[in-house]
């Protein structure tokens, strides 16, 4: 079951989760899908107007509408995603390689 059924899964569930919507907004930006991410986040802020992540979310879904922005967006999540030891190794390619 991939990530994504997943999330689906939790919010035919709980709809009413602005966790969840924040979580699937966030994957939606992983895929490139930032109208369903912006649907996503601003759900997530209706059902809880203070909600810190979900606000970050919307604004990065919001500026990927710039095509010169989104290379910059996928690097950032894609590098959140490695760790550490994998983090260092790249910089250190980049540096000598």
């Amino acid at each position: 079951m991939t990530r994504r059924q997943q999330l689906e899964a939790m919010l035919a569930e709980e709809p009413d989760d602005p966790d969840v919507h924040t979580a699937f907004g966030y994957t939606c930006l992983e895929r490139r899908a930032y109208r369903d991410a912006v649907g996503h986040f601003r759900e997530a802020l209706r059902l809880e107007p203070d909600h810190v992540s979900a606000r970050t979310g919307l604004i990065e879904a919001l500026k990927a509408s710039n095509p010169l922005y989104r290379p910059l967006l996928w690097w950032m999540l894609w590098s959140a995603r490695l760790t550490s030891g994998r983090s260092l190794l790249l910089v250190f390619g980049l540096m000598y390689g």
